[in-house]
């Protein structure tokens, strides 16, 4: 999926070795939980599931508004309106560590 051109930064390396390697292992770990639902194998309450993927979905909301922040953030510095800067709300810096605790 990432491509690197053989001029690339060590910034630019960096983010598509870990990128690829992360989204793989995203993927991995969904496609997991996924057979969470074999009732042969697992048992669990009919609310348990929707719980589940509303939790997946608010970590992939998290992860899309940390990629739109930035993106805002270098539209603004390339205008010129270098003192501005969007950053996420206090309550959502750090989503992701309720995400670790529910698990």
């Amino acid at each position: 999926m990432f491509e690197v051109p053989q001029n690339a930064s060590l910034k630019r390396i960096k983010f598509c070795e870990r990128g690829q390697a992360r989204l793989n292992d995203a993927i991995s770990a969904i496609l997991r939980v996924g057979k969470l639902s074999n009732k042969t194998l697992y048992d669990w309450n009919l609310g348990e599931p929707e719980e589940i993927l509303e939790l997946l979905e608010d970590a992939l909301t998290l992860a899309r508004i940390e990629f739109e922040k930035e993106v805002l953030n270098a539209r603004l510095e390339k205008d010129g309106s270098k003192d501005c800067k969007v950053d996420l709300p206090a309550d959502k810096q750090n989503g992701y560590s309720a995400y670790a605790s529910a698990s």
